[in-house]
């Protein structure tokens, strides 16, 4: 296990362009799927909220206490 660990160690410092795109890309999608992942619950709660004060009534309201 020890020697896997030196020979990886070496590998990504030996490929150092290599290494510093990947990290950088995974960190850009993990950031893009957080902000992604933020603005689809946004809309999501505006989109519910537009339609329970919007003028359905009772019917508007009902359907989403059902929901909760």
């Amino acid at each position: 296990m020890n020697n896997i660990i030196k020979i990886s160690w070496r590998n990504l410092l030996r490929y150092t362009r290599r290494t510093l795109l990947t990290s950088s890309l995974i960190a850009v999608g993990v950031a893009l799927v957080i902000i992604f992942g933020g603005i689809g619950a946004s809309f999501k709660d505006e989109v519910i909220g537009t339609i329970t004060n919007s003028n359905l009534g009772e019917i508007g309201r009902a359907s989403c206490r059902e929901r909760v």
